[in-house]
């Protein structure tokens, strides 16, 4: 496998419309990875490159996440590639992995921060109203953010603290 540096990935996501986006959940997924005995560098990876293909598949939703995986086959390892592919529920592909299942936290804690602007230090409070708010235009926020946290045993405001200040 040929591989992909941070560097690398940085630069294939240049001019990219989600690169903010794409650092956010990249840092998250650098925070959760070791509570889960995973090496934050590889899931930070999957996380900088999820929506690469974002803005060629915009308008082919169901195409988003395996566009990717077509243009970084052999370059990161399959688990890697299979949440990239997962990871938006329009792709139709099912998440069965415990990586595949961060991504989509990440992604949608990412939508959640940047939406509701969210800001260290986050509170319990702070986080669940701005959750509310957000549920009212995207109701899978709760079972995508929250119901993962809950099975996981992860305090959200912890996560939003850990990735630092915006």
């Amino acid at each position: 496998m040929a591989g992909i540096t941070e560097g690398e990935a940085h630069r294939l996501l240049e001019g990219s419309s989600k690169l903010f986006h794409s650092v956010l959940v990249a840092r998250i997924m650098e925070v959760l990875a070791p509570g889960f005995a995973a090496a934050p560098q590889d899931w930070g990876l999957v996380g900088l490159l999820h929506d690469l293909d974002q803005d060629a598949t915009e308008d082919e939703p169901s195409l988003h996440g395996l566009r990717t995986v077509e243009m970084l086959a052999g370059r990161l390892p399959d688990a890697s590639l299979r949440a990239i592919k997962c990871h938006d529920h329009r792709s139709g592909i099912k998440p069965v992995t415990v990586l595949d299942r961060a991504l989509i936290f990440a992604d949608n804690l990412a939508i959640l921060i940047e939406n509701q602007k969210l800001k260290t230090p986050c509170t319990p409070t702070v986080l669940f109203e701005a959750v509310r708010r957000e549920c009212q235009d995207k109701p899978w926020i709760a079972e995508y953010v929250l119901g993962f946290a809950e099975r996981e045993g992860l305090a959200i405001w912890d996560v939003v603290n850990k990735i630092g200040p915006r």
